[in-house]
């Protein structure tokens, strides 16, 4: 998994990013292990090891994690869960039921690890699987899934979040399962927006973070689903350097043109947080 941006906002794409960060976990800094593969997230109310996942912890989960909107009691996707800090945000901010898949066996034991040891393991459940073929699979089912009262899974999703494994080819890793994590092999924009359509309700949104450099992309794929974005969070890392991340929502609905954008950047001239990062975020970290 991971993590690098947010800004101040609301449930609507006019508002503010600030109320998002209202009734979000508490999270302390991770804290290094041993070895630099050992590391742990303590969080004020979960505890994450991610030792065992190939993409770690990082602000860009958190930072997603606050932003989006959250309603209570709709069921919520995690796509790509690593160890599930996505899949745990949002059961904490209320969401029900959470369902998160993981497509390495590691990271998905490790996701389920989590789980059973957080408060909320009648509220996430963690699949080992991969996106696309399970979200086709599961809308295929969904009837069937509505009409079985033993089922533990929704039929459809309200919410869909994901921290996709965005970065590119050419970046890939020596390591072996980092690069099954960063690639996705075949996890591209066009094949994860519109797993997430099958799974979506009519009225349902996605949620995600990606590269500047990738926003034509999206645009177009969102497009070929019948996505079109309803907030977008621009995300700088200083004042001096250009925005390079992309807090992203989508719903459903012909197109009526891109909203203003928000904007955040994370810290100041003198390196420290800013107050916006701050006012977001400062519910997850324990000082």
């Amino acid at each position: 998994m991971s993590a690098a941006r947010s800004t101040s906002m609301s449930s609507s794409s006019s508002s503010s990013c600030s109320q998002s960060g209202v009734m979000i976990l508490s999270c302390a800094k991770r804290l290094s292990a041993e070895s630099k593969r050992q590391m742990s997230f303590q969080c004020r109310q979960f505890y994450l090891k991610d030792d065992h996942c190939a993409m770690k912890v990082s602000t860009d989960s958190l930072l997603l994690g606050s932003w989006a909107v959250v309603q209570p009691h709709e069921a919520t996707l995690d796509l790509g869960c690593g160890c599930g800090i996505l899949a745990l945000m949002m059961a904490q901010r209320g969401a029900a039921p959470v369902v998160a898949l993981e497509l390495d066996a590691a990271a998905a034991a490790q996701a389920q690890a989590n789980v059973a040891a957080s408060p909320w393991p009648q509220v996430v459940q963690v699949e080992q699987a991969e996106v696309v073929n399970w979200c086709a699979h599961h809308a295929s089912y969904a009837v069937a899934i509505e009409q079985d009262d033993a089922s533990k899974l929704p039929a459809q999703f309200a919410h869909v979040i994901f921290n996709p494994p965005y970065f590119a080819a050419h970046l890939a890793s020596d390591d072996q399962q980092r690069r099954l994590a960063r690639q996705g092999q075949g996890a591209v924009w066009s094949d994860w927006l519109q797993a997430a359509s099958h799974v979506l309700t009519a009225t349902g949104r996605v949620s995600f973070i990606a590269p500047v450099l990738a926003w034509s992309a999206i645009l177009t794929a969102a497009s070929a689903v019948q996505l079109q974005v309803s907030r977008y969070c621009e995300v700088q890392a200083t004042p001096n350097k250009p925005a390079r991340l992309l807090l992203i929502e989508l719903q459903r609905g012909n197109q009526r043109g891109l909203p203003p954008p928000q904007q955040l950047c994370i810290r100041n001239q003198t390196n420290q947080y800013t107050d916006e990062f701050k006012q977001l975020t400062g519910a997850f970290y324990l000082n």
